[in-house]
């Protein structure tokens, strides 16, 4: 039996309500010579008999069962066990346009790039119903970029499409020696660097071809004391690696990015553990000295500057600015209701 072209990895876990939805995307697949490859990543709920219901029926769907042991490694499970020439990732609570293999396939093949994607779209409510076949999807136009082209795209385009690992065809070479960093979050941001290091060629489909679901009740949504903690040490390995490139430009968009996520750690940080706050202090320190030397070209920036100040004042310092400007917020918010209410009474 010949190796499948596109092997498409599905991680799940305890994503009942919206698996079906996901897995029947990728099995309407009109470029149908793939596996899709799920790995359930000890769920709780249903998903792991829905799961099995669509390898039941469809022999392109294996299902891998393992403990739970967070994203990155359900992906790694199934880039190991994964035959085809090309990987392809999807979250089980997202969709995929019923076109998305064939346009992202034929614009690798005819731009010979080692990567491609299309636009996404982002909503809470997913209907593939709301987004209509491609006529010809062998002629969807891209544009080629290179490694600088994407770190350019991903801090200057409001619109380019994400970082994240999903909504994109990779040649499985590029995952020969590179995994997801396991037990971390934004595994994405982690990987990005080390997975597009001199990769000159990456094909933009124009076309929006992947779904997000944006889900209030997401870990990405869901704001905890410290959550952007783990994304520091990814950002500040990325700055170093950015700097080593000699590309000050993505180094001054990556250090303000930085210093905003670190400052938003701020919240909630004291009521954590040790380790966490030896962490948080180490990221501080860190973060400051990669980054100070970049002040002098970004003097006029005045958002990066505001960023550095909030930064450089201090934990208690910030909060304590924050809450006065929250409550400022909330008396105007009080003063304009109460305003629109005796104009109400008085029409």
């Amino acid at each position: 039996m010949s190796s499948p072209t596109i092997s498409v990895i599905v991680p799940v876990y305890n994503v009942e309500p919206y698996l079906e939805q996901c897995l029947d995307s990728i099995a309407r697949q009109s470029f149908a010579d793939f596996e899709a490859i799920i790995v359930n990543d000890g769920s709780t709920d249903a998903s792991g008999l829905i799961a099995n219901e669509f390898a039941a029926k469809d022999s392109r769907f294996t299902v891998l069962n393992q403990e739970n042991r967070g994203l990155s490694a359900a992906r790694n499970t199934g880039i190991e066990a994964a035959q085809g020439t090309y990987l392809c990732f999807v979250d089980s609570d997202d969709i995929c346009h019923l076109q998305m293999l064939e346009v992202l396939l034929s614009a690798m093949q005819r731009s010979k790039a080692k990567v491609a994607f299309g636009k996404c779209y982002k909503g809470e409510k997913l209907d593939m119903r709301r987004f209509p076949d491609i006529d010809n999807p062998h002629e969807v136009g891209y544009t080629i970029i290179d490694e600088q082209g994407f770190w350019r795209g991903l801090f200057g385009d409001p619109s380019f499409p994400y970082i994240n690992a999903w909504c994109k065809l990779f040649d499985r070479e590029m995952f020969s020696e590179t995994r997801f960093a396991e037990g971390v979050l934004y595994e994405d941001h982690e990987i990005a660097h080390r997975l597009f290091h001199a990769c000159d060629r990456i094909a933009l489909a124009n076309a929006t071809l992947y779904f997000y679901r944006a889900r209030p009740s997401s870990i990405t949504y869901t704001p905890r004391p410290g959550h952007y903690l783990d994304l520091c040490e990814p950002l500040i390995e990325r700055q170093h690696y950015l700097h080593a490139r000699g590309w000050t430009e993505f180094e001054r968009d990556n250090a303000a990015f930085l210093i905003s996520r670190l400052t938003r750690t701020y919240p909630g940080i004291d009521t954590l553990g040790a380790d966490a706050r030896l962490h948080f202090d180490k990221c501080r320190d860190e973060t400051w000295r990669i980054c100070r030397g970049l002040l002098p070209s970004c003097w006029k920036n005045k958002r990066f500057l505001s960023r550095v100040l909030a930064f450089r004042l201090g934990m208690r310092p910030y909060l304590a600015m924050t809450r006065a400007s929250a409550a400022i917020a909330n008396r105007r918010a009080r003063k304009s209701a109460s305003r629109r209410t005796s104009d109400g009474n008085a029409g």
